[in-house]
């Protein structure tokens, strides 16, 4: 089995969205299927949320074109007990806009839909949840760069924006 995966194996660059504050313009390269998990703790010590399992699918359709399918699985802690929960599917794209040359960032679009009735109550969302970003990466040298996002995005508990 080892051999075969060898032969079949290409080198493709890794481009992770999975965990972090901001999500990079890097698009998975055209039929490469890419699973991601991560890890995070966001609180301040007497209530917090503890996401164990930040699972993201990509799969590159074309070049510069992603789809994907996402989900966090995470412990919540309201300041008596910890609970388990799950945020639902989010499915949605991911398309390169610009590659970035010197000072000018690359650039891409990515549009998400939260998925209704996929996650555990008082964490799902009742209605189709749009969201919409423009991620932006510019390098200050060869092994440093600074991501950031701008973007919309809607809470899925009612029908209106």
């Amino acid at each position: 089995m080892c051999v075969a995966v060898a032969t079949i194996a290409q080198e493709v660059e890794f481009t992770a969205d999975r965990p972090g504050a901001s999500t990079g313009p890097g698009v998975v390269a055209r039929k490469v299927v890419q699973l991601e998990q991560g890890i995070q703790y966001d609180g301040d010590g007497a209530k917090g949320q503890f996401t164990f399992s930040s699972t993201l699918l990509r799969y590159g359709l074309f070049d510069g074109v992603e789809v994907r399918l996402g989900g966090d699985a995470f412990i919540h802690h309201n300041g008596e007990k910890w609970s388990p929960a799950f945020s639902g599917l989010t499915l949605g794209t991911k398309i390169r806009c610009f590659e970035g040359r010197d000072a000018i960032p690359a650039i891409s679009l990515m549009a998400n839909l939260a998925i209704p009735s996929t996650g555990n109550k008082g964490f799902v969302v009742e209605h189709l949840a749009p969201s919409l970003y423009l991620l932006f990466d510019s390098p200050v040298n060869d092994w440093f760069s600074i991501g950031y996002n701008v973007g919309a995005e809607w809470d899925g508990t009612t029908a209106v924006p």
